[in-house]
This record gives C-alpha cells, structure tokens and sequence, in this order.
C-alpha cells in the first residue's frame, strides 16, 4: 500500500472540510444571520416589550351581488384572517392575541347598530383590545368578469381600518386592497375543481394580504404563489 505524505494528507483534510463547511453554509447562516423580511404594509400591532396585545377583527359584507357561493364569506374571512395573522405574529415571535371570532360575531348579532357607534374603538372596549381591525368588503366574486361563471377569477375591493383603541385619533388611514386571484396564470376553468375549493384558496389569499399589513412577512414569502 503506497503510503500518502504528510503534506498531502494535510490537503485532503482541508478540502473534506471545505466540503462539509459548504454543505452546512446555508444551514449555519439560518442561524447566523436574520431572515430579511418585509416590514407590515400598514402597521406593525405588536409591542415591542413582549406585552401581550389583543385584537378584535370585524368585518362586513356590503356587496349584496356576491353570490350564493359566497353567502356569509365576511364571517369565513374573519376567522380566515385571524388564524392566519396569529400564526404569522407566532412566527415573529409576537405576543398577540385575537378575540375569538365567534364571540365577536356573537357580539353583532346582539348589537344590530355595532357600525353606528361613534367610532370602532368603543368596540373594542367591549372586549378589553388594543386594536381593532375592520374590513368593509365593497366588492367580493368568485367568477371572471362575463364569463358565465364558466371560469373561475375571484376579485375582491376591500377597506381596511386600523383602530388604536387606546389612541384613536392617532389611526392610520383605511387602506384601499383590490386584487384578483389567481393573477399570475389567469382565470381557472370551472371544470378544474370545486366551487368550495376554489373558495377556499381564493379566501386564503384574501385573509394573506391582510394579515400582511400588521406583521412582516419574509421576504421569500412575499410573493404569494397562484395554486
């Protein structure tokens, strides 16, 4: 057996090494180096000493033309969008709460003239938030445009307000959101899947774009991809 010198033993080792250092690079730099992220599109909610942070999400259909696919979308939104924003302030390590969708819808049912309160904070003094987040849905439709709901294009026109509760003079501005969904590749022919199905990724696209105004987002996930 021909016996390897020293100094080219010495190289093999390095290069193993070298190779194994490459091999674990990306993993070392999860670790080492924060993810860059987006910051939110409207407001971060969540407090910078880890103090925990309640939000009520209201929302309300005023599109009397969605359709029948889409009756009582506005209550599938709010719970859409609260587990979505929770598993994303989760994610950044944020402290926040969401009223239970329910009890809040609980409290609408019982307060027909909740929209008519002086202002939405003293909603969320009903439920002892910090925040409240209200989506007036203007326009909400699963199908393209004339095409006799033969093809699949949902279009929502959404307004957003963000309440401080404790400060509600200092409420940023609502926020207008249209988009259509899928955008990328275009209308899905009905045949392709079920009304229910299409509902669903198309209203959890919806509840993504939302949640993205009050945390951040990485920014590999910003771009969210058509199904």
């Amino acid at each position: 057996m021909t016996a390897i010198p020293r100094r080219g033993f010495l190289a093999m080792l390095g290069a193993a090494a070298a190779l194994s250092t490459g091999c674990q690079a990306s993993t070392m730099a999860y670790f080492l180096f924060p993810e860059a992220k987006h910051e939110a599109d409207m407001k971060k909610i969540a407090s910078e000493d880890k103090k925990e942070v309640k939000v009520v999400i209201l929302t309300y259909n005023t599109d009397l033309d969605s359709g029948p696919e889409l009756v009582s979308a506005d209550r599938q939104i709010a719970e859409m969008v609260a587990t979505k924003l929770r598993e994303m302030c989760e994610t950044n390590g944020e402290n926040v709460t969401i009223v239970n969708p329910h009890k809040v819808e609980e409290f609408k049912a019982t307060h027909p003239d909740w929209r008519n309160e002086p202002n939405l904070a003293e909603v969320g003094r009903q439920f002892k938030a910090d925040y409240v987040i209200y989506v007036e849905i203007g326009k909400l439709s699963m199908y393209e445009e004339g095409s006799k709901q033969t093809l699949y294009h949902g279009q929502a026109s959404l307004s957003v307000h963000l309440v401080d509760v404790h400060k509600p003079e200092d409420a940023p501005l609502p926020k207008q959101i249209s988009f259509v969904y899928p955008d990328t590749r275009g209308p899905v022919p009905v045949e392709d899947m079920q009304p229910a199905e299409f509902r669903q990724k198309f209203l959890g696209y919806l509840a993504w774009r939302l949640g993205r105004n009050w945390t951040a987002i990485p920014i590999r996930e910003s771009y969210y991809e058509d199904e």
